[in-house]
């Protein structure tokens, strides 16, 4: 199963995926392995606001390919009705009971703290 699919029948199958733990730690993923620069600047500041937030918070990271992958406006992440993705890093607050984005960051705010916070009392 392509990993498009696989997410997708995992937010089908949403109660599997609700929240129970708090985030893994940033350092379980390696920044220097990322060559997206927008997402080497916001990942550290995304991993920090996680960490210490109180709740408890369920992270799915989803990759979108190498840049002429991601480029493809025939993507996967870009034509989905739900995600509608046009840059990354893109965060996304899922609301589990309408099984839609409840609130999201787009690439050029995903660095910033407060707006971070903002999603993550949303």
């Amino acid at each position: 199963m392509r990993p498009f699919q696989a997410l997708t029948a995992s937010l089908r199958n949403s109660d599997q995926m609700r929240p129970t733990t708090k985030p893994i730690s940033s350092s379980s993923w390696p920044i220097k392995t990322l060559v997206c620069l927008d997402c080497v600047r916001a990942e550290p500041v995304i991993y920090k606001k996680l960490e210490a937030s109180a709740d408890d918070v369920a992270v799915l990271r989803a990759y979108v390919g190498d840049r002429p992958t991601w480029r493809n406006p025939q993507h996967p992440w870009r034509l989905d009705s739900r995600f509608k993705l046009t840059g990354v890093p893109t965060l996304v607050r899922w609301d589990w009971q309408n099984d839609a984005v409840k609130a999201r960051l787009e690439d050029h705010e995903a660095h910033l703290e407060h707006k971070i916070d903002a999603l993550l009392s949303a």
